[in-house]
This record gives C-alpha cells, sequence and structure tokens, in this order.
C-alpha cells in the first residue's frame, strides 16, 4: 500500500471518503460529478428528494418516536413547505400533496417490524473500506432506521412508480448497507398507491463491481483538474 503521504487520484482532489450517492453520480452522471466534486459546484435539490425526506421525517417520527400520525404528518408537511418555500417548480403542491398517501403506505408496509430505532442525533453512520494493493477508500453511509424485532435495516424510498427490480444504484446502496453491517437490508419503496420491501442484488456479485468502479474512478482522478475538463463537459 502507498505510504499516506503519496498522492493517489481521490487525495489528489481531497476525496476523503466515498459514498454510494458519490459513485452512483459518477456512473450514471460523470459531468455532474466532475462540475459538483472537483470543481465545486453548488447542487440543488428537487421538490420530489425534499418530498422523500419529508416523507422519512413524518415516518421515523410514527416508527421510532411514537408520534400520531396527524402530528408526524404536519411535522412532514412542515418541514416540506420550509424547504420549498422558495422554489417555482410547477410540481410543488403535487408532491405536497404526495407526501400523505406515501407515508401510509409505508406504514402500511412496515406494520409488522415493530418499532423502529434511529439514534438521536439522526441517522446512524457506518463505512467499510475498499483496499487495493495502492490505496484504501472508505465508503461511508447513513441508515435510516433499524428494526430489532425483526433484525432488519429499511431505507425508505419514495417514488411516483413502483419498480419491479431494484435499479443498479439502488443495488449498490443496499449492498454498501448490508456489507458495512452484516445485517439485513431492505429497501422500502412508497408510491401513492402501495409500498413494497425490495432486496435486490448479489452481494458479492455487487460489491466487487463496485471495487471496479472505484478503482476506475481513481485512474480518472490521476488526472488534473484542466485535463479532466478538457475530457468531460462541465457547465
Amino acid at each position: 500500500m502507498k505510504n499516506d503521504a503519496e498522492i493517489n487520484g481521490y487525495r489528489k482532489h481531497n476525496i476523503r471518503h466515498a459514498s454510494a450517492s458519490m459513485l452512483n453520480q459518477w456512473i450514471e452522471a460523470p459531468d455532474v460529478f466532475c462540475a459538483q466534486r472537483i470543481f465545486g459546484k453548488r447542487a440543488t435539490f428537487g421538490v420530489a428528494a425534499e418530498r422523500g425526506k419529508a416523507t422519512e421525517t413524518a415516518l421515523v417520527a410514527v416508527l421510532a418516536h411514537g408520534m400520531s400520525v396527524e402530528d408526524a404528518l404536519e411535522r412532514g408537511l412542515g418541514e416540506y413547505d420550509k424547504v420549498t418555500a422558495l422554489s417555482n417548480d410547477a410540481k410543488r403542491d403535487a408532491e405536497r400533496e404526495n407526501i400523505e398517501p406515501m407515508l401510509g403506505h409505508a406504514l402500511e408496509c412496515l406494520k409488522g417490524y415493530g418499532e423502529a430505532e434511529v439514534p438521536a442525533g439522526g441517522q446512524e453512520k457506518i463505512s467499510l473500506n475498499c483496499v487495493t494493493d495502492d490505496w484504501t477508500m472508505p465508503i461511508i453511509g447513513f441508515l435510516d432506521m433499524r428494526f430489532p424485532r425483526v433484525h432488519k435495516i429499511v431505507d425508505l424510498k419514495t417514488t411516483l412508480r413502483m419498480p419491479s427490480v431494484m435499479s443498479p444504484a439502488h443495488q449498490r446502496q443496499r449492498v454498501i448497507y448490508a456489507k458495512a453491517t452484516g445485517d439485513d437490508v431492505e429497501f422500502c419503496y412508497s408510491t401513492t398507491k402501495k409500498a413494497e420491501l425490495k432486496a435486490d442484488g448479489n452481494i458479492p456479485q455487487v460489491l466487487a463491481e463496485i471495487k471496479t468502479h472505484m478503482i476506475r474512478l481513481e485512474k480518472f482522478l490521476c488526472m488534473d483538474r484542466e485535463a479532466i475538463k478538457a475530457c468531460v463537459p462541465v457547465q
């Protein structure tokens, strides 16, 4: 392994850890990856993402803190209203209306799992290392909820369309969580019509793919900023 003082691609651009979201961004939108993580362009979250966060806030309030569904929904809607107050997205009001049914279906889907466990400070941080002969890079993540009664970790995903199979991006996230914790990990997909639990992806196979992508990314990052800009269009 190289000495810490020796520069690899990640250290060259001051990337100290990876995550499922970072890796998925690199795979699916390398131009956005470069703009945000190398050139410091600010990212904005759409109203769909804020709808997901608000639904999760309400879900955790019920399952982990014993709040009534009505009060939890009010908290979630309040959070959504606050963070989208200045948004001019035409879908803002429609996405707000989606929060209540998505919350209801998620609660119904998880009703047999018992009380959720969430750290007092928020989400639980997990980590595992991607190790090569030349470098080691931690991959971190944050868990939504643990359910001790059924020994499972659950991550909420709100969506307008129910997928038949988890996307490759979500499979990578699930596998990272499963490998880091050694626990069963499921994603709860909740739409306005129903919710389903999914756990797709062969863990050893997806882990091998993740390592391959991590190695390719490190090689790419060995280039300097001007060389990267010449290769990838950055707005």
